[in-house]
């Protein structure tokens, strides 16, 4: 039904499944209107809408974006939700782990080099092209960024010259996906579908590793190490449906990364990151698979080293990792939903003590039902799990960028690429204060190094 000023609402949708999904989640259908973007920014101009609902990058450099400058409409200060758009590839036995690992290296270089400095070099692309060996040597990440640019130039060449950043502080930089609909009806009891389950609730213990870098001088007492411990005793508690006691937890200083240990499920503390120090080329030989299954990222490091010189920005993420198998993947996901859990509870506000509010989960049939209810018992949501792994460590790290993004927050009208992120934001002077510490560059507007 329609109530007071709802009376005359009209709601016009870009037609995604995501928006799709969400809209008709909060809305009854008779308010809502689905269809391609050039139909929906019509109807909003002609009066048939009153509300639009789109991505950003939709409405950016179509004609609502010069109605949004002039003040004709107003985009809302909240997000409905924030998904961070990402690369796919296949998985099982019909997938590729060394080209999942190529795009993964091939994003992270881009990344990487533009914390650094390094960029677009026509000159040094030329010469790679007009090597008689290409094609044939093993793949370089230099290449791309010589030949195609860094993260910062691609968005501003693809998308926008604008740039948001916080130089004197931490953003938020933890992320996961928002939780879909949790039911399924014939979703098989994972824990004897999965060999792998069934082998760890067989031996009645979870055994879970955790890689101390010497590189940091990780100890027992660094919060990276403790908020491992704590990921590793969700995911026991997730598997015996309650129980903190099932889980066997080792530390350890040395790694061979060429193999997953075989006296563990899951190893904690290994980075996923592609390392920038090893060959002058940035080379990567994908003539193995990778052994291991990168199950999530739970920590970012808040500095980088790269022939020894130290650099600001988000370093080596530390990792929950299982054993790599295109035919049971079923630990790692179990493992990645524990880390959500987390997560999704400190977006919309659920503690320990509010554990009971958070949701039943079907996806791995009816043996771990309440495990997002156990796990938040147990642990809490990312914040709790890391103020209290910060109170009891040696005090040597800080919190950093282990921040969660909510889904709601400052909305800019235009896609922003966020500098503090790379650790490479513009002086102040160059840029627009819009909040307390925030400020807004236009890189298109920045003086000519030769002025």
């Amino acid at each position: 039904k329609r109530y007071d000023d709802c009376g005359g609402l009209a709601i016009c949708a870009f037609d995604s499944v995501d928006i799709r999904d969400l809209m008709t989640s909060l809305f009854p259908d008779s308010f809502l209107q689905f269809d391609a973007f050039p139909v929906i920014e019509a109807a909003l101009h002609n009066g048939t809408c009153n509300v639009l609902v789109s991505d950003v990058s939709q409405i950016y450099g179509s004609e609502l974006q010069a109605d949004l400058n002039n003040g004709t409409y107003v985009m809302s200060d909240f997000r409905l939700s924030l998904n961070r758009i990402s690369m796919v590839t296949r998985t099982g036995n019909a997938g590729d782990q060394e080209w999942s690992d190529v795009l993964s290296g091939l994003f992270a270089g881009m990344f990487r080099a533009t914390q650094i400095g390094l960029g677009l070099d026509p000159a040094a692309c030329q010469k790679t092209l007009e090597d008689p060996r290409r094609g044939s040597g093993p793949i370089s990440f230099l290449d791309p960024v010589n030949c195609v640019g860094n993260y910062a130039e691609i968005f501003g060449r693809s998308l926008s010259t604008k740039i948001l950043g916080t130089p004197k502080a931490y953003t938020q930089a933890i992320d996961a996906p928002n939780l879909g609909s949790l039911r399924c009806r014939d979703c098989e009891n994972v824990l004897l579908s999965s060999p792998t389950l069934r082998e760890i609730v067989d031996r009645g213990s979870l055994r879970c590793g955790i890689y101390m870098d010497q590189e940091r001088n990780y100890t027992k007492t660094s919060l990276p190490v403790l908020v491992a411990e704590t990921y590793c005793t969700a995911v026991a508690v997730a598997i015996f449906q309650g129980d903190p006691g099932a889980v066997n937890i080792t530390h350890f200083t040395e790694i061979d990364a060429s193999v997953f240990p075989d006296d563990f499920d899951v190893v904690a503390g290994v980075s996923g990151t592609i390392s920038l120090d090893g060959p002058p080329n940035l080379s990567y030989d994908p003539e193995e698979p990778s052994p291991w299954w990168r199950a999530t990222v739970y920590f970012l490091e808040d500095k980088y080293y790269l022939d020894g010189v130290e650099y600001n920005g988000i370093g080596k993420d530390r990792v929950l990792a299982t054993k790599s198998d295109d035919e049971d993947d079923s630990l790692a996901r179990l493992v990645l939903m524990v880390y959500i859990a987390t997560v999704h509870a400190q977006r919309i506000g659920i503690g320990r003590s509010a554990y009971q509010m958070m949701p039943l989960i079907e996806l791995f049939g009816d043996a771990v039902t309440f495990m997002l209810k156990d796990v938040v018992a147990l642990v809490g949501n990312y914040d709790e799990v890391l103020a209290e792994s910060l109170r009891a460590s040696d005090g040597q790290i800080e919190k950093g960028w282990n921040g969660v993004v909510q889904n709601f927050a400052l909305t800019t009208r235009a896609p922003m690429l966020r500098c503090s992120l790379t650790g490479s934001c513009p002086p102040e002077e160059l840029g627009t204060e819009i909040g307390p510490g925030i400020y807004m560059w236009d890189s298109s507007e920045f003086p000519d190094e030769s002025e």
